[in-house]
């Protein structure tokens, strides 16, 4: 070979070096730019949570039909859903105060897409005044089109929690007086027979915390509990003159600060004219309850007592549902599910205790499992509110007759589209504990179910 020719050679070999490092200089300069885009994007993504900027969410996401959002509040399709029904219908509407920041962001580039993945933690301010506080993780995806880069989907959770849901059973000095105790009243309220419009008056009996006097400004979380089928609206607390294990429950709890301080309602759904009601009378009793209860008991209550509720008007005491549970035993687990099914616009907490729904039909959680779980997934489904907005946490015991139709349903209800079963709020909406023995006896095992329950609703 020539000394003229190796020349060439060595000089085209320096020529393609030379090409190939301003290649990935120019590779490596337009990779770091397209980042920066991005994260400028993901900052931009943070401003529309934090200001309900629609505009902006107009300008950053994709106009593509496949552009979409999942999370724990349910899939959301195209910009349009996205910027109206989650940005604004999940953070703008409900908080009006929103501090979303990201953490340990890192950016991942590949030819004309890519993807963002971080951290948060999300501190807000509910309309009611009370604070919300959450972290989670993230992933964000990209598409640049002839305009830059595009969101096109995100996806994030909660993140990982491990907690026991297990029935726990309430301590050995539960069983005597606390030194803080509460005390119970009797209110009568007007209502009226439902389904013959005869005007009525009926009690209930309301639970004070501790200091509630004392306490002149402070405002409570509350919850209505229904008695069993045969029982009354006294047992539960044991009325003016005696204290029942449910009520050293309360005030043991308040006291050891495992909940907050908060209200508790024990109505009847019997009326005040029937001695005596057949199963089917209560069942068809329970499927009333709703509408007296949010229209004559919630007013007459939340009217006289300190609850977040800013007045009895129907638009106050539905803005107060994040602070408001319904449960009951056996025919008042019945009646837990006929308040989710009608009423829950006013209550986003539910603990059906060793008792099915009765929507489709009498015993329908082991008789008609699937089509009660479909009819329950419906109701939510007709309201305005989203998987995040409510939460189920039902129990009951083994050896309780209630299991055998409680355990088919929530089965059932597990492959619904409107729940999601987990075991925290954040990432599910539905949960279900089976005490080992536990039998069909209110006053044996429900306090255990609301020491397990009441802390996951209102705790401190």
């Amino acid at each position: 070979m020539t000394k003229k020719r190796i020349l060439l050679l060595s000089s085209f070999a320096l020529l393609f070096i030379v090409a190939v490092a301003v290649g990935l200089r120019y590779d490596i300069m337009n990779e770091r730019a397209d980042k920066e885009q991005i994260s400028e994007l993901v900052d931009k993504y943070v401003q529309t949570i934090n200001n309900d900027d629609l505009e902006l969410v107009e300008d950053i996401w994709s106009h593509e039909d496949y552009a979409s959002f999942i999370g724990p509040s349910g899939r959301y399709a195209g910009y349009e859903s996205i910027r109206d029904d989650f940005v604004h219908g999940v953070f703008g509407v409900n908080f009006k105060e929103r501090h979303l920041q990201k953490e340990d962001l890192q950016i991942h580039v590949n030819g004309e897409n890519a993807w963002a993945e971080f951290t948060w933690r999300f501190d807000a301010i509910r309309n009611d005044g009370s604070s919300h506080n959450t972290r989670g993780r993230e992933t964000q995806v990209f598409e640049k089109d002839k305009d830059g880069w595009k969101l096109v989907h995100v996806h994030y959770s909660a993140l990982p929690v491990n907690r026991d849901h297990s029935v726990k059973l309430i301590p050995d000095n539960y069983y005597q007086e606390a030194e803080q105790q509460g005390e119970v009243v009797k209110l009568e309220y007007q209502t009226k027979l439902y389904d013959t419009n005869e005007q009525i008056t009926k009690y209930c009996y309301v639970y004070l915390p501790y200091g509630y006097e004392e306490n002149g400004d402070q405002r409570y979380d509350i919850l209505y509990f229904m008695h069993g089928g045969g029982s009354t609206a006294e047992k539960f607390l044991g009325g003016n003159d005696s204290i029942s294990l449910n009520r050293k429950n309360l005030d043991h709890m308040i006291q050891d600060k495992r909940i907050k301080p908060m209200i508790v309602v024990t109505p009847s759904f019997y009326r005040n004219d029937i001695k005596e009601e057949t199963e089917q009378n209560a069942g068809d009793l329970v499927k009333l309850f709703p509408r007296e209860l949010t229209e004559d008991l919630m007013p007459a209550v939340e009217g006289r007592y300190r609850t977040y509720a800013q007045s009895t008007s129907a638009e106050d005491l539905q803005a107060a549902r994040e602070h408001r549970a319904f449960s009951g035993f056996s025919m008042g687990g019945v009646t837990t599910w006929w308040v989710f099914a009608k009423a829950m616009d006013y209550f986003k907490y539910f603990m059906p205790l060793s008792g099915d729904s009765w929507i489709v039909q009498t015993l329908g959680g082991s008789q008609a499992s699937e089509a009660t779980a479909k009819a329950l997934s419906d109701a939510v489904n007709n309201t305005r509110w989203k998987q995040h907005d409510f939460f189920v946490f039902a129990l009951t015991g083994s050896e309780d007759m209630a299991e055998k139709s409680l355990t088919p349903q929530l089965e059932a209800m597990k492959s619904q589209p409107a729940f999601n079963f987990n075991d925290n709020f954040f990432s599910g909406n539905l949960y279900y504990s089976v005490l080992e023995g536990g039998k069909h006896e209110s006053s044996t095992f429900a306090p255990h179910y609301l020491f397990t329950a009441l802390p996951e609703f209102f705790g401190n």
